[in-house]
């Protein structure tokens, strides 16, 4: 009955098992949801009280309870409630999915080194969330820790006596280390600390030799978060002396056949891409730099071999795409590691329904496998989040960017995506693509144009 939305029926049912077996804590928790559903949240709240107080290890009681919180916008409380749930089935993707969303725009007043255990574990899965979405929460966690609020008050003082003390203390945060290694981290104080402990690594290299796990684990991580921001730290006369030095002495290891010590590699590798020097590929590549090869060198290379396997529709001749193009050429943008996929596919009139969407044309709804045009994907992640999304359908993503369509064929086929075809066009040249499609989705794109709404009309 509740499948069929029949909701009272379902309740005047679930009364009845109750009245012959008080303590099924099922029911209670499938009582919960139908009144969940009529908009009934605090019944329904109660009754995932009354499932848990039967049985207290119901991770799905306390997935529903989070849900029931998080549409009476009680965010801190559905966390918790995911939380619980999390700590009983560890791998439990609802409730994954669902704590991401919870998180996104959450600042926290309070500290949770739980909660940060689970925020790592939600980054380490690829298609959970999007970390860029969750970064300032799970900052305003960090920012409760002892040992970083002091670094952080002496950032502007560090000297080489407590460097390593420093990353020390910074290396016992696995949730830094994650953020640092999947997405930019948007805190100019946090920036601060970073781009200082980057010029003192860099300063103090020769005095690095015997480099510990801890030293190495971080110099990683800070390698990764500054390919992610696109090595936006900004560095001083001083710094481009030593990065100078520092190249020299690894070029000259090259020529005497010796493979650089890691420290120096990732010394250099929070200063500028390893794919930007021609010795990159007679790297010996140890468990020290293994994942800053992949993302630097690995990687690029990937991309650099897809670009000509790419479709191009015609050639670019608008001045002004053709500036935007050069822009993207150079720098492929955002570079992103993580996506937030939903769990599953749904209908066209599902999506409707969740969007609240009004029609002026209702046909939509009936298409069964939608043609989608994604006008301007960048580096894949509206595409790839369109492909999943829609159920049973076919997407065509266009950029004027190679090095962009490139980012996000790889990252297609890294996630097993198989239903997105990308081709490099201008949208003013579409009308020579001679195809109509079920749907258009074109997001922070039309700005582009010398004209807008020339744009808009072709895809019209």
């Amino acid at each position: 009955l509740k499948q069929q939305g029949k909701l009272e029926e379902a309740i005047e049912a679930y009364n009845k098992a109750l009245a012959i077996k008080s303590d099924y804590a099922e029911v209670h928790n499938n009582m919960g949801s139908a009144l969940q559903d009529q908009g009934k949240l605090e019944e329904a709240i109660e009754a995932y009280n009354k499932a848990l107080a039967i049985k207290p290890d119901y991770a799905e009681a306390y997935y529903n309870m989070g849900s029931a919180f998080k549409e009476q916008g009680k965010l801190e409380e559905a966390i918790e409630a995911f939380n619980k749930a999390l700590s009983i089935k560890p791998d439990y993707a609802e409730a994954f999915y669902n704590m991401g969303l919870t998180l996104k725009g959450i600042i926290f007043r309070e500290p949770n080194r739980n909660l940060q255990k689970t925020i790592v574990s939600l980054l380490d899965r690829e298609t959970h969330v999007r970390p860029n979405d969750i970064a300032k929460a799970a900052i305003s966690l960090l920012e409760f820790e002892p040992t970083l609020q002091k670094h952080l008050q002496l950032a502007d003082s560090l000297v080489m006596e407590n460097l390593l003390d420093v990353i020390s203390d910074l290396s016992n945060l696995p949730l830094l280390l994650k953020l640092m290694n999947v997405c930019p981290l948007p805190n100019l104080v946090l920036e601060k600390l970073l781009t200082n402990l980057r010029c003192s690594i860099l300063s103090n290299i020769s005095s690095l030799k015997e480099a510990s796990p801890e030293l190495l684990g971080f110099q990683s991580a800070l390698a990764l978060q500054c390919f992610t921001n696109e090595y936006i730290y900004s560095h001083t006369e001083e710094e481009k002396k030593a990065l100078r030095s520092l190249e020299k002495k690894v070029n000259d290891a090259f020529k005497n056949n010796e493979q650089p010590n890691p420290q120096a590699l990732l010394a250099l590798a929070s200063y500028k891409a390893l794919n930007q020097y021609d010795w990159c590929n007679m790297l010996a590549v140890t468990d020290e730099i293994v994942e800053v090869f992949k993302r630097q060198v690995e990687e690029p290379q990937k991309e650099k071999d897809l670009k000509p396997k790419l479709a191009v529709l015609v050639e670019i001749t608008d001045k002004v795409s053709s500036k935007v193009r050069e822009q993207y050429e150079e720098s492929p943008y955002p570079r992103w590691v993580n996506l937030g996929l939903p769990l599953q596919s749904i209908s066209i009139s599902e999506v409707v329904n969740g969007l609240n969407l009004k029609l002026y044309d209702n046909k939509i709804i009936g298409v069964e496998t939608p043609e989608i045009l994604v006008a301007g994907c960048g580096t894949g992640q509206h595409s790839i989040g369109t492909s999943a999304r829609f159920k049973s359908s076919k997407v065509l993503a266009i950029d004027l960017s190679l090095s962009s369509l490139a980012y996000a064929k790889r990252k297609t086929k890294e996630l097993g995506v198989e239903n997105i075809e990308y081709m490099q066009a201008d949208i003013l040249d579409l009308g020579k693509l001679n195809r109509q499609f079920d749907i258009i989705e074109s997001a922070g794109v039309l700005h582009h144009m010398n004209d807008p709404m020339a744009g808009w009309r072709v895809l019209t």
